[in-house]
């Protein structure tokens, strides 16, 4: 486990719950860009970003094994893609995740958690 990482999670954790609030689309927002809001401005909240969490999902009678992407704007299960590795098997539902809400970025960044994986975006 990456004690670093797991950290810099809990602390992103505690932060979005102490010092921030939700939009419809479940984005977080900074103090600033609340205040920005409230007076009207329109904010870009295509630039607003979330950790991702991912877990394995064990396979059922009909379902074959899978990866569950979550995030606090929504969450995306996937299928186990046999040819990949656990890792890049949670890379890929983070992906999708992130390509369902269109978040832009220039990296992925991949820890391990005990029993998940964690991202964040990089700009």
């Amino acid at each position: 486990m990456n004690n670093e990482l797991y950290q810099a999670y809990n602390e992103l954790k505690d932060q979005v719950s102490a010092d921030m609030t939700w939009k419809d689309t479940g984005a977080a927002l900074t103090q600033d860009e609340i205040e920005t809001y409230n007076e009207g401005e329109k904010m870009d909240t295509t630039a607003i970003y979330q950790a991702v969490e991912t877990k394995y999902l064990g396979p059922t009678d009909t379902k074959g094994s899978r990866v569950k992407a979550t995030a606090p704007a929504g969450s995306i299960i996937v299928s186990w893609d046999y040819a990949l590795n656990t890792e890049d098997n949670h890379i890929a539902a983070a992906k999708a995740l992130v390509a369902k809400y269109e978040w832009n970025y220039s990296e992925l960044v991949t820890g391990s958690l005990n029993n998940s994986y964690v991202h964040t975006l990089k700009r």
